[in-house]
């Protein structure tokens, strides 16, 4: 049990990190948007300049980015709330298995939406259509499909220990 205590204190930490990013960015965006300065941002290894791009182009820029990272914020959040469950001795609960079946499905979202942000911004900033494997993408991918299946293993599990509740 020591193992899910350093993770639920990291996934912790994580998070409010994220907090503060996001924040930190929805302050600084607007006022960086607006003065022409020179504002990178990397995106899964590629990096734009918002500064030299068109505002409608760095509005879309920002909306699709910042959409994934919504996404991936739900997911950590769902995460966090699981471990508590999971650090209390609760595998089998129903907030347990949902979680983990809503971060597979946002994980799954991520991977497939980051090939296709990767894609469309291609296409918009650079006008290239280039279509290729990224790890990152992938990564996200496997880890939804890994997700989803805790998620039935949880629930199939839960049904056996009721099962075998009721016949004691």
């Amino acid at each position: 049990m020591k193992t899910i205590n350093i993770l639920k204190k990291l996934i912790t930490i994580y998070y409010y990190l994220m907090i503060i990013g996001f924040v930190g960015a929805i302050i600084s965006l607007p006022l960086l948007l607006f003065t022409n300065q020179s504002y990178e941002i990397t995106f899964l290894g590629s990096k734009v300049d918002l500064g030299v791009l068109p505002l409608h182009k760095s509005l879309i820029t920002l909306i699709l980015v910042g959409t994934l990272y919504y996404l991936f914020f739900r997911a950590v959040r769902l995460i966090k709330l699981s471990l508590k469950d999971l650090s209390e001795g609760n595998y089998f609960s129903i907030l347990v298995i949902l979680s983990f079946k809503k971060i597979g499905t946002l994980f799954l979202i991520c991977g497939f939406g980051s090939a296709i942000v990767k894609l469309v911004l291609g296409f918009l900033l650079a006008n290239i259509l280039k279509v290729g494997v990224d790890t990152s993408w992938v990564i996200f991918i496997i880890m939804g499909l890994f997700f989803l299946f805790l998620s039935e293993v949880f629930s199939k599990a839960g049904e056996l220990r009721r099962e075998n509740d009721l016949t004691i």
